[in-house]
Formats: structure tokens, sequence, C-alpha cells
């Protein structure tokens, strides 16, 4: 496993927290309406409930990841299975099944995002936009975690480093951050369904990003590793959250758009900065898509009797991509409203909780590590 860190150019911690945030940052984050849908209604909570929920996932990133890493399951099957034995029937099962929802409605969502923004700006047809993110899904998903996980690694940078410049030239270009925060308050009355959302928001990307991060967990050495990719990916996926929140506050129609960051891209009058905005919601798409695709290869690929690795990853692949094609058409309203809160509770109880649990349960009766 040493050898497999030095050769690569980011830290082990650092590139499972950008596989994390490259699952978190899909279309319904890059976009807004995630945001908007779970934090931003409750006016200036949204500014700490990010912080409570990235926290609360990040306890099952922890144990997830340190639990992976110290019983080699390098697969969501393997890892549920080991982790919830003796019930490993039905929580392992559940696991899958909202797995699979999950790559479903946030890949599809990706799919169509992405298509449809090629499509009204460099004139691609629909078609040719979806072809291109496929083709570039699979480049980066056949041939192995390391190269998910350096891929991940720069594109995840690349994309927060942008989104974070836009942001902050959509609050500037509306009279700063004293003007974003004096649209917005602290209502008592909006505590306890903001602390809600808070909890829901985390249970359903509980179901993609526990799946993706046990995927890439070999590369952490040890259990400070561990620690540092959960405190890291809390820090980068909360604050992203949180200066999403501060740009719209300033625009109070933006929330109802069905891409507010878009819409406060476009009240900005520099078409370079649409331009820009397109193609690093079109990045985080397929940074979305390659997280998936490469669990998906690491759960399924040992069903398949072919013995060359690069054909059955790319079958796989593929298999996934039209089946995000086909989930694409509900939209990504539907999608992120009502989709999502369901699976949501459903994945609150039966995965986010319980790996918190059982993980620190488990991980208390193993032995200690030699150094």
């Amino acid at each position: 496993m040493s050898g497999k860190i030095s050769k690569s150019l980011v830290p082990g911690y650092l590139g499972l927290a950008a596989v994390w945030f490259g699952i978190h940052c899909g279309p319904g984050t890059a976009s807004g309406k995630q945001t908007s849908v779970y934090f931003l209604e409750y006016g200036k909570w949204s500014l700490i409930m990010p912080f409570f929920a990235m926290g609360f996932l990040g306890l099952a990133v922890y144990y997830a990841a340190e639990f992976s890493r110290r019983t080699n399951s390098t697969n969501f099957k393997d890892f549920a299975n080991k982790l919830f034995y003796p019930y490993d029937k039905f929580f392992a099962n559940f696991f899958e099944f909202t797995f699979l929802a999950t790559v479903g409605m946030s890949g599809g969502s990706c799919m169509a995002t992405g298509s449809l923004l090629f499509y009204q700006y460099f004139g691609l047809p629909v078609v040719l936009g979806i072809a291109l993110m496929s083709a570039v899904t699979i480049i980066f998903s056949i041939y192995g975690a390391e190269l998910v996980r350096a891929s991940s690694s720069y594109m995840s940078f690349i994309i927060f480093l942008c989104m974070v410049i836009l942001v902050g030239i959509g609050i500037m270009n509306n009279g700063g951050i004293s003007n974003s925060l004096n649209k917005a308050v602290f209502a008592e009355s909006e505590l306890k369904m903001s602390v809600w959302q808070a909890i829901v928001y985390p249970a359903f990307q509980s179901t993609g990003v526990i799946g993706g991060i046990v995927t890439v967990a070999d590369s952490l050495r040890n259990k400070g590793d561990s620690k540092r990719a959960a405190c890291w990916g809390i820090a980068i996926n909360a604050l992203f959250l949180v200066i999403i929140a501060v740009m719209l506050m300033g625009y109070p129609e933006a929330p109802k758009q069905p891409l507010p960051n878009y819409y406060v891209i476009t009240q900005i009058g520099l078409s370079f900065l649409t331009i820009i905005y397109v193609l690093i919601v079109f990045l985080a798409c397929v940074t979305n898509t390659i997280a998936f695709s490469h669990a998906m290869c690491g759960r399924y690929g040992q069903f398949l009797k072919i013995n060359n690795l690069t054909a059955k990853n790319l079958l796989i692949s593929v298999i996934m991509l039209i089946y995000l094609s086909a989930v694409s058409w509900f939209g990504l309203d539907a999608i992120v409203r009502t989709g999502f809160t369901y699976l949501g509770y459903a994945a609150l109880f039966t995965l986010l909780v319980p790996t918190i649990f059982v993980g620190a349960y488990k991980l208390s009766k193993m032995p200690p590590e030699k150094n």
C-alpha cells in the first residue's frame, strides 16, 4: 500500500475527500438546487446547518472508510456484508437497493443537465452531449481506482476553486456579503424544520458517498488518514454549500429558478462567466458519473465471466450510462425535491445511523494495529 501512495501526487486522505466532494457536487449542488431546497428556504440557518449536515455525514464517512480499510472491503456489497453481519441480509440488500437508486437519480440528473447545457451554449445536439459525457466517464473509470482517485482529486479542486470565484463575483455584483445577509433572517419558527432537513440531506447523500468512498479507502495508510479524510471532506463540502447559500441570499428570485446559480450568473451580464459556469457544471456532472461508474464496476465486475478487466469495466459502465439516460427524463427538480427526500427518510435509519453506531462498535472490538 505504501508504494501505491508514494506514486500518487495526492495523499490518500485528500483523494478520498475529493471523491466525496465529486459525488456530492453533482448538478443538484453545482446548480444551487439542493442548497435552495434543503437549506436556503430557512433563512440564515443555511449558514450553520450545512456544517451540521456534513458533520453528521462525516462521522459515517470516517467509520465507513476506517472499517473498509481495516477489513479490506473495496466494494460496497462486501463492506455492508461485513459491517452488518449477522444482520447483513437485510442491511446489505437494502444498501444495494438505495445505492442503485442514488446512482440512477444523481447520475440521471447529471446526464440531463450536462447534455442540456452543451446544447444551449455550444449548439451540440442533446444526443451528442450525452455521448460526450459517456465517453469521458468511460475513459476515467475503466482503468482502476488510482486513476479515479487522481482524476477526482484534480477535477474536484478545479470545480471548487472556479465555483468559489464565480460565487464570489455573484456576491460582490449584488452589494457584497452584508447585502446578502440583510435579506435573510434567523427565524425561530424555521429552526426545527431546518434541523430536520439537515438530517435528511446527509441521509440521502450517504447512499452514494459511502458506496463511493469504500472503493478508494485502500489508499488510506492508517486511522489518522481516515480521520483526516473525514475532516477535509466535512470542511470542503460544508463550505461549498454555505458560499452558495450566501450568494443566493442576495438574489431572492434565484431559488425559485430551475437552475438558481445559472440565473445569478446571467444577472451579472458577463458572457465569459456564463461559459465558464457551463463548463464547470459539465465537469461536476462528469466527476459524479465517474465516481459512480467505478463503484459499480467494483461491485458487479465479480459476476461477469470476462477475463479482460478493461472490457469488463467498459461493459458495466455502458450499462450504467444507459440506465442514467433513462432516469434523466424525470428532470432535476423532481429528483431533488421528491426522489432524494424519500430516499433520505429510508436511508437515515437503515444506513447512515447504523453505519456510525455499528462501525464504532465493531472497530472498538478489533485488535490495535501494529505501527
